[in-house]
């Protein structure tokens, strides 16, 4: 079982690092990601990771006003609320896609947040498992 974990390089990525010089401990199956930005992660991101075996899906990005990039973490989170309801939709749960806001100096708050993710991703069964199933069976690609 593995996260995916987007971090913009400002603060997302900062609050990783102080957690690490804190010798704070998080999951190992957390993977960091790094981004320039939030906004850049879009919907092929967070698709493709769970295609390629991701229990979950997180962004960490500046706080709320906060943004390097002018407010590019509002669009990152818009983004992901419509994936969240996509997701439930097609029959998924949708606590398997998150955003989370840090500062670079704050080590605990991106543990924290590690912590969420790991809790939300063992629950029930992986996104796509059905469908990678259903393409065993019929020869797939």
């Amino acid at each position: 079982m593995s996260s995916i974990v987007f971090t913009c390089d400002n603060c997302g990525s900062g609050s990783a690092n102080t957690a690490g010089v804190l010798r704070m401990e998080y999951d190992p199956s957390i993977k960091i990601i790094r981004v320039p930005c939030a906004g850049r992660v879009g919907a092929n991101f967070v698709m493709e990771a769970f295609s390629d075996g991701a229990d979950a899906v997180s962004v960490v990005g500046c706080c709320l006003g906060a943004c390097h990039y002018s407010g590019s973490n509002f669009v990152a989170m818009r983004r992901l609320k419509i994936l969240k309801k996509l997701f439930e939709q097609l029959g998924y749960e949708p606590d398997r896609i998150n955003y989370y806001t840090a500062r670079a100096a704050e080590g605990d708050t991106f543990v924290g947040d590690a912590e969420d993710i790991v809790k939300k991703s063992k629950s029930g069964e992986r996104p796509f498992d059905i469908i990678l199933k259903a393409d065993d069976k019929v020869g797939g690609v």
